[in-house]
């Protein structure tokens, strides 16, 4: 049993694959924190054309992650997880390990996908080497398409016929 698992999120469909891990886990996971990692850099060019101060566009990106992370909070929360939530801006790298050394957590699950004919992951699953050397954690990458797929329905077994 894991009694806290640290999901780190970007944004990316990639990175939530973490999030359905944890709720195919969800029995034996007593607590999950979603951390909503935000790069200023990548953060302003999606705000381009508005003007505001800093502290304002801290304020919008602290709004737009509670946003982002209300429905996948839920969703573990479905699944009788307790769940937190919080947001870090910088590197994803340094963040997630800030974040770990402050949440001690057990389990670090990292979404990502198979990028390019090299297959190695990406997004936040490439991070996994590095974050798994600086944290006490385990660290699980999980990519969006190597989760299981749904159990099939119980398919009735054709009676044998009576010779």
């Amino acid at each position: 049993m894991y009694g806290r698992v640290l999901i780190p999120l970007d944004g990316s469909e990639a990175a939530e694959a973490a999030v359905k891990e944890a709720v195919r886990l969800a029995p034996a996971i007593r607590s999950a924190h979603l951390l909503v990692v935000d790069e200023p850099i990548r953060g302003a060019a999606r705000l381009d054309g508005y003007v505001m101060f800093v502290d304002e566009w801290f304020r919008v990106r602290r709004g737009m992650a509670a946003d982002y992370a209300r429905p996948l909070a839920e969703k573990l929360q479905e699944a009788g997880v307790e769940v937190t939530h919080s947001m870090l801006f910088g590197e994803a790298g340094a963040a997630i390990v800030q974040a770990a050394q402050n949440l001690k957590p057990d389990l670090i699950l990292l979404g990502g996908e198979e990028g390019g004919w090299f297959r190695r992951p990406t997004g936040l699953a490439s991070l996994a080497a590095r974050v798994s050397r600086r944290v006490s954690a385990a660290v699980l990458t999980v990519q969006e398409g190597a989760l299981p797929a749904p159990a099939p329905e119980a398919v009735e077994a054709p009676e044998a016929k009576a010779a």
